[in-house]
């Protein structure tokens, strides 16, 4: 899985498909969609630290590490962390050139022969590995479900902490939440800072060539990369590749200046954040010839701009 920050960061990946030996497409300017859907989180804390514990065991069977996608060997948790291993069989296949030599007698003459074959040997090597979650350094959780993912447990968990990221997948979307609500209610035992409030947006600085197409000024927008299910944005109607221009009248530069206003707007009980967006999207329009008949229609892109309110 990509990395992932909770609020800001986002992982494009660019895949371009060349047909035969004979031209390879532009690359467009703008990412593509992401097979995974992220979705929104709101923690529903459990009654103490014990009882989270007892379900982080209870799920023993129902999660991997993201990468290595095989059964927990052990998990030990306590009220300071989550500490997990699992161990695997490495299996690698070598072949070589053997050789191999004889020969034969023509009369009195001996005629060496040389020969060989080639031999494949498998050699099987035992590994393990082991992942920490400490919990007074979780910063924050996302979730994702990866519908399209050619393996078991589609349900992901990211958890940011202050070193990296930590990522998880869960066999279904109740062991997923029953994970992340645990993982939250240990780490705001143990005092970690989770107040943070997501609106459940991905963002990115535009390129000079994005700013270009829009006809923006240097350092104005910022792109919508994407948006989390159920999310605040999501209810608000903000879209994938939408354009930030403004949040509360602030004009947008960069992708921390987002943090300070959704913070000052949860401490104003709820006010809801009002953002002022670019929006690309195709329109068609009558084709006329010189004698102004109209002759068919064709499709152009306009942008238009949108205000909406964002409510925490």
């Amino acid at each position: 899985m990509r990395s992932c920050t909770i609020l800001t960061t986002v992982t494009c990946m660019l895949c371009v498909w060349v047909c035969g030996c004979t031209t390879t497409p532009t690359p467009s300017i703008w990412p593509g969609a992401s097979s995974e859907v992220w979705l929104h989180y709101k923690a529903e804390p459990m009654a103490s630290p014990e009882e989270a514990i007892g379900a982080i065991k209870n799920l023993q069977q129902n999660f991997v590490e993201w990468s290595a996608g095989v059964p927990l060997t052990t998990l030990d948790v306590d009220a300071f962390g989550l500490r997990a291993k699992w161990e695997w069989t490495e299996v690698t296949q070598q072949t070589n050139y053997v050789p191999s030599y004889g020969g034969f007698f023509a009369g009195y003459n001996y005629v060496p022969v040389y020969s060989g074959s080639y031999q494949t040997q498998t050699y099987s090597t035992e590994k393990n590995d082991m992942l920490v979650i400490p919990f007074d350094d979780v910063k924050g959780l996302a979730l994702f479900h990866m519908p399209y993912l050619a393996r078991e447990f589609k349900y992901g968990l990211a958890v940011a902490t202050s070193q990296k990221e930590i990522h998880l997948r869960m066999a279904d979307a109740d062991s997923q939440l029953k994970l992340a609500n645990a993982i939250y209610a240990l780490a705001a035992a143990r005092g970690a800072d989770l107040r943070n409030p997501s609106v459940g947006l991905q963002i990115s600085e535009l390129t000079p060539e994005q700013r270009a197409a829009l006809g923006l000024p240097e350092d104005a927008g910022l792109l919508v990369t994407s948006v989390a299910e159920g999310g605040p944005a999501g209810q608000a109607g903000i879209k994938f590749l939408d354009v930030l221009l403004e949040i509360n009248g602030q004009s947008l530069k960069t992708a921390d200046g987002i943090t300070p206003i959704v913070q000052a707007a949860q401490q104003a009980n709820g006010q809801p954040i009002s953002v002022k967006l670019l929006r690309r999207q195709m329109a068609t329009q009558p084709v006329t010839n010189k004698a102004g008949k109209v002759t068919g229609e064709q499709e152009v892109e306009e942008k238009i701009e949108h205000t909406v309110e964002i409510t925490l």
